[in-house]
């Protein structure tokens, strides 16, 4: 990998866009670019914990840490002794499945005080996961929307030149497709505490406007969710029975072959 080069930000449409430019350095896939640097940067204004799953995790989790920490990363490893003494606005977790840190860890999302990114390199792992850890970080399945080009040159790391947050931006309470999206969640069985987190990150998101659609959300977060829950079926029904893109569910079919 080159050098990463610095950039100046000044508000939230500035750092998206240049988290855009590293996600899409990352092989992410141009239909869910925006959507998704949209998703990250909510998650990160909220300290929602999110679990990154599947191709390329470390290296999109680095791309993230970048923007938000500048060129400072902070990876705490399973395999070692975890040292709490960082200072760092965004922490990434690595080699946490099948690790003897699992309380440790659960303890660290629990508070907040960071934005927690979870590495998982293959995502039939997060089966091995009970169902609750996603109370404390929402699954992510990067092979939903990633590409194999992937040009690491091209990387950059952000230098805020003001601490800014979201009031700057309006918040919508009954965002579009909220109703829909509850409805979704309820037939999936997610627990009232992962769903509060989802719905936080869906508000923030449609209030950014950053093509945010129903669609994307189903690929980047609920797809992921039913799949872990062995839910794929249940899924398709609902987007079915409720006029969902043919393209979506044709996807999920092929998942569950």
């Amino acid at each position: 990998m080159k050098d990463i080069n610095e950039k100046t930000v000044s508000n939230w449409k500035e750092t998206i866009e240049e988290l855009k430019n590293n996600l899409d350095c990352c092989g992410i896939n141009s239909d869910y670019l925006s959507p998704f640097a949209t998703y990250i940067y909510s998650a990160y204004i909220n300290k929602i914990p999110i679990l990154l799953a599947g191709k390329n995790t470390i290296e999109v989790a680095k791309a993230i840490s970048y923007i938000f920490n500048g060129n400072d990363i902070c990876i705490l490893d399973c395999n070692r002794s975890i040292d709490k003494t960082f200072s760092n606005e965004v922490v990434i977790i690595k080699n946490f499945i099948n690790s003897d840190k699992t309380v440790e860890i659960t303890d660290l999302l629990i508070k907040r005080d960071k934005f927690y990114l979870i590495n998982v390199s293959h995502f039939e792992d997060l089966c091995f996961l009970p169902s609750s850890f996603f109370n404390y970080a929402l699954p992510v399945v990067l092979d939903y929307i990633i590409d194999e080009a992937f040009v690491f040159d091209k990387l950059v790391y952000c230098n805020k030149t003001k601490i800014y947050t979201d009031s700057e931006n309006k918040r919508y309470n009954l965002f579009e497709n909220k109703k829909k999206l509850k409805k979704l969640m309820d037939t999936l069985r997610i627990s009232r505490l992962s769903q509060w987190n989802y719905l936080k990150i869906f508000s923030e998101s449609y209030s950014l406007g950053e093509a945010i659609n129903i669609n994307t959300d189903i690929i980047v977060f609920m797809l992921p969710y039913a799949y872990i829950t062995t839910q794929l079926e249940i899924l398709k029904t609902f987007m079915l029975n409720n006029s969902f893109s043919k393209k979506i569910i044709d996807f999920i079919e092929i998942l569950s072959n």
